[in-house]
């Protein structure tokens, strides 16, 4: 059975104070997996995540803890990445965690230009302090 289990988008991310929508998605994942063990065994265990750029470390971790079975990205993520461009979180040893496999540079140019267009605009949602403002 295949399913879609969650998505995110930019009009999604336009609405966030953060950004951060994988710390929110592993949070709500960690938040189902504590109150339903069984349920999440049997909705994220095997699952295969597509991202439009590596994880960094910390994520690849939490995917890993999650026993995920595969990460699809587009872009590699030179400053953190933790399925190979900085760690390979992803399937390094461990007696506790399985390992998941990766594929990378899948429609990379695309992902890149998504990538540049998003970090054009501002974040509406940010402190007045944090904002960067273009002369």
């Amino acid at each position: 059975l295949k399913k879609i289990i969650q998505e995110s988008c930019k009009s999604c991310l336009e609405d966030s104070a953060d950004y951060n929508q994988e710390n929110n998605m592993i949070s709500r994942q960690e938040d189902f997996k504590c109150c339903c063990e069984e349920k999440f065994k049997e909705t994220v265990v095997g699952s295969t995540v597509y991202v439009t750029c590596e994880p960094c470390i910390m994520c690849a971790a939490a995917l890993r803890m999650c026993d995920i079975s595969n990460v699809v990205f587009g872009c590699c993520n030179d400053r953190f990445g933790g399925n190979g461009s900085v760690l390979a979180v992803h399937n390094k040893h461990s007696a506790l965690l399985k390992t998941y496999q990766v594929e990378s540079g899948v429609q990379a140019d695309r992902a890149m230009s998504l990538l540049v267009e998003f970090y054009k605009h501002e974040n509406k949602n940010a402190p007045e302090h944090k904002r960067k403002y273009k002369a």
